[in-house]
């Protein structure tokens, strides 16, 4: 993904950016390119996120719902329809979670840092969303940490918008060929054909 540019606002700033509602993003951290993920697809209470290679699922699919006017958001999965939830404090795992209100837990500051790239911030703990220790491994769980005074690209993240997946084309059964008609000598002959009786039938043309 594109590296952050820089821009001349602290690292430690407080303010929050406003993000588009009503479509759908991938939230990509910088240093390893991975995005934030819900693991196996998984639609369970408490699941903890992490991340994953883009793989086109709507589990890596989140779209963001403004508190109000506060700036601050709430981040919903496509697949689950749950909200990413700070477990609280320093080092703490990112989970997934039904929506409860006034929980701010829930609630995220997406502070600027360069064009399009932020640091995700909750407002309960004052943690920011990150890959502990820069992991480049796919799968490594999310935890919210201190963002510190120093940049670091394990908690800078840019979003890209994503297409919903396309709906499959509804299935049919496949109807049955009507048979053919067995050519007769002659179109126009007169003579009559027995029929079985004593049956019912359908009858095509």
């Amino acid at each position: 993904i594109p590296q952050a540019t820089a821009v001349p606002v602290s690292w430690a700033q407080s303010s929050c950016a406003t993000v588009p509602t009503g479509k759908y993003f991938r939230i990509r951290v910088e240093h390893s390119g991975q995005a934030i993920n819900v693991p196996q697809n998984s639609t369970a209470q408490g699941e903890i996120v992490v991340q994953s290679r883009p793989n086109g699922t709507m589990s890596e699919n989140w779209r963001f719902e403004e508190i109000g006017e506060s700036s601050y958001y709430t981040i919903l999965n496509q697949n689950s329809g749950k909200a990413l939830r700070s477990n609280l404090g320093d080092n703490g795992a990112i989970s997934q979670s039904t929506i409860l209100a006034g929980e701010e837990s829930m609630y995220w500051c997406f502070q600027p840092v360069g064009e399009s790239h932020y640091k995700i911030v909750n407002l309960l703990s004052g943690a920011a969303i990150a890959v502990p220790e820069s992991s480049q491994v796919e799968g490594q769980p999310l935890k919210d940490l201190m963002a510190g005074s120093r940049y670091r690209s394990n908690m800078v993240w840019a979003l890209e918008e994503s297409s919903d997946p396309e709906t499959p084309a509804p299935t049919f059964p496949v109807p049955t060929p009507i048979p053919q008609a067995t050519a007769v000598p002659l179109w126009t002959q007169s003579s009559c054909a027995t029929v079985p009786t004593g049956k019912y039938f359908r009858i095509r043309v």
